[in-house]
């Protein structure tokens, strides 16, 4: 059923210290609170009619304090009077930022066929924040775990600072095929490229971007499956799950990169970020006999983060 419809007036807006640096398609979509699609807030501004101080812009130029936004009359979708779709798991929220252990089959941004995601929920759970919450990184729709997501514009690029500087630490643990030929501690690279349209991408090996990954084993099974732990040295799409696949170790789940569909889904989860002094992690919650254990939590966060082991670093 559709839902009604109503329509505001010319609206000026001040731009406030705490919305300055966002874009301006993100500062309008969390002003439309999911209202408004996002092609339809694009044409408004592909065609002039968003204006600040007076001269016409573009979908991701950057409001300052103390600018004047306008914004045009907006057929907006009735506010729907149902809960929303879900709610996120929060490990941590402060000023600048969630923490989210995310859950496997739900994308962090909405997307073609994808109505639900992380942070359509998050607005609904806090929709008098002045700041459309941003991911500070990436993580595939069917990867669990730590997902970092910007409160503050002033956290989110120094966040972004961090990780162009190598100076956040990302581990992620999964369970791949074929371990007999790993040993050890591993360092991968690989150039990797983007083939495919949307919905359809996949990373090949060519002449891409540089991708760097460690691959630690901390158990084996009789079935030659591996429990692996991975620290990202550099940040791809799809990065952990194409350069196992090349090397034949696909990660369980994956049939996008050499495995079959398993009824628990893709077993590939960000269970530790380091940064500063601050520290998160999970625990995957996957269950047996992808169970990870005490001992083997107890050695794959002496690797990822030896405080939390009970050691010192």
């Amino acid at each position: 059923m559709n839902k009604e419809t109503t329509s505001h007036p010319v609206r000026h807006i001040r731009i406030g210290p705490e919305q300055e640096g966002q874009k301006i398609l993100v500062f309008l979509e969390s002003l439309f609170q999911g209202q408004v699609p996002r092609s339809a807030i694009q044409r408004l501004i592909r065609t002039g009619q968003v204006r600040l101080d007076g001269g016409r812009v573009k979908p991701f130029d950057r409001v300052r304090a103390g600018q004047n936004l306008r914004v045009p009359p907006v057929k907006m979708q009735a506010a729907s009077t149902q809960d929303p779709v879900g709610r996120v798991p929060i490990l941590h929220a402060d000023a600048d930022l969630f923490v989210i252990d995310k859950p496997r089959g739900i994308p962090v941004h909405p997307g073609s066929g994808w109505n639900d995601s992380i942070i359509g929920r998050l607005r609904s759970m806090f929709p008098d924040d002045s700041f459309a919450p941003v991911p500070v990184h990436r993580l595939d729709r069917d990867t669990s775990g730590l997902l970092l997501v910007a409160r503050s514009f002033s956290f989110l690029r120094h966040m972004q600072t961090l990780w162009q500087e190598h100076l956040v630490g990302k581990h992620y643990l999964c369970w791949c095929r074929n371990a007999s030929a790993l040993q050890g501690t591993a360092i991968l690279e690989d150039r990797l490229r983007l083939t495919g349209g949307p919905g359809k991408e996949k990373m090949a090996s060519g002449q891409g971007q540089v991708c760097q990954m460690t691959a630690t084993v901390l158990r084996t099974t009789p079935r030659n499956h591996g429990l692996i732990l991975v620290r990202l040295l550099t940040g791809r799409k799809h990065q952990i799950r194409a350069q196992l696949g090349l090397r034949d170790h696909p990660i369980v789940g994956d049939a996008k990169y050499g495995d079959r569909p398993w009824p628990h889904g893709l077993l590939l989860h960000s269970c530790c970020l380091v940064w500063e002094n601050r520290a998160f992690i999970s625990r995957p919650p996957w269950p047996e006999p992808w169970q990870v254990t005490s001992e083997d939590w107890t050695l794959a966060m002496k690797i990822a983060h030896p405080i939390s082991a009970g050691q010192h670093p």
